[in-house]
């Protein structure tokens, strides 16, 4: 993302050259413990009372409800706009059933 972004000028412009990314099976998302709390009746467990892992965001979707029906925002964050984290995030919401929303010049 922020090869290309440089490339375009998003930001500063650069030329740059990747030739790949390393970062398959490296980053996290992360949620307080005070969410983690919430989310926890949604999230399968193992035979052995463990979370199953990958952990949906459909676990987070009741959660995310809860907040907007209290009309209070649920504010999350990513590093930069075109990064592979704010990718991940987005692909991560949306496969668990959330709109993780679009940019606008007011956001």
């Amino acid at each position: 993302g922020q090869p290309l972004a440089a490339t375009i000028g998003y930001g500063t412009k650069a030329h740059i050259i990747t030739p790949f990314s390393m970062d398959l099976n490296g980053n996290a998302i992360t949620v307080s413990n005070e969410i983690w709390e919430q989310m926890k009746p949604n999230v399968p467990l193992m035979e052995d009372g463990r979370p199953q892992h990958p952990i949906s965001a459909s676990a987070m979707l009741p959660v995310v409800e809860s907040y907007k029906d209290k009309g209070e925002p649920f504010n999350m964050g990513m590093v930069f706009p075109v990064s592979t984290h704010n990718y991940e995030i987005r692909y991560w919401l949306a496969a668990g059933g959330l709109e993780p929303g679009y940019y606008s010049p007011d956001d």
